[in-house]
């Protein structure tokens, strides 16, 4: 990951930036003080901003990670399964996936709909 002074320098304002709104939410004077600390720090001493947009980056992956997988399992588990388990019980055959009875039984629906002009404009 390529790093230049200036994306270290924002991420620095980032973290300040983000620390100060805390600090205005949850009105802790530790959160002022780390503030500070981070501020002048990062932009006094560029080893220290690299340092941190590094630490700051690497947090941010191991957040995608835990969203990605591990937030959206559960949602599929906790929401999306049971909504499945409850359209199985309580509908019919709503994608006409089941055969019908008899040989001369079609897939095909007949919807006796006559198209118009109006029926192709904006199609999506």
């Amino acid at each position: 990951m390529d790093q230049t002074k200036a994306k270290n320098t924002e991420t620095i304002l980032v973290i300040t930036t983000g620390l100060l709104v805390l600090y205005y939410i949850f009105e802790a004077p530790k959160l002022i003080l780390a503030a500070t600390i981070i501020s002048v720090l990062g932009l006094a001493f560029p080893i220290v901003a690299k340092g941190i947009s590094w630490v700051w980056y690497k947090l941010a992956l191991a957040l995608g990670y835990v969203n990605s997988r591990i937030l959206l399992t559960l949602i599929f588990i906790i929401f999306l399964v049971p909504v499945a388990f409850l359209a199985r019980i309580f509908t019919s055959d709503l994608l006409r996936l089941k055969k019908k009875p008899g040989p001369n039984e079609s897939y095909y629906a007949d919807r006796n709909h006559e198209y118009s002009a109006k029926d192709l404009k904006n199609v999506w």
